[in-house]
């Protein structure tokens, strides 16, 4: 139910799905979540997804410390441009193979760092190749 209010709060607002203003609404629901330890919503970053919105789909799951294992199968199931996902899961599969570290917070931080450098060659490949013109 919370998640259909956002979604009709967001609308009725007249904010696009993927915005920085759909974001800061859907931070709600996953502190709810957080709260009453309930699984991470995903309604947003699936929405980022089928819009093939990877940017705001990667600024969101590192904000609420998704973890590959988590992103994986969204980014398959969602994301229709497939050189997009298959970069996304390549990047992914790449952090996987990472040594576990002993918290979630912990694997997060370094799951970023890994992930973004790896974000950062993709973006400056399609620059240089005349693909972000």
């Amino acid at each position: 139910r919370l998640e259909k209010a956002t979604d009709d709060f967001i609308e009725d607002k007249g904010f696009r799905q993927c915005s920085r203003e759909a974001d800061e609404a859907w931070d709600l629901v996953q502190r709810f979540c957080l709260v009453h330890k309930l699984p991470p919503s995903t309604v947003f970053l699936e929405k980022c997804a089928k819009k093939g919105n990877w940017l705001s789909f990667l600024c969101h799951s590192d904000v609420h410390s998704f973890l590959p294992e988590e992103l994986i199968p969204l980014v398959r199931k969602h994301f229709s441009d497939s050189s997009i996902a298959e970069h996304l899961v390549l990047s992914l599969t790449a952090n996987l193979d990472e040594p576990k570290k002993s918290n979630k917070l912990t694997n997060s931080v370094h799951f970023r760092k890994r992930f973004y450098n790896r974000v950062i060659i993709y973006i400056k490949s399609m620059h240089f190749s005349g693909a972000l013109y």
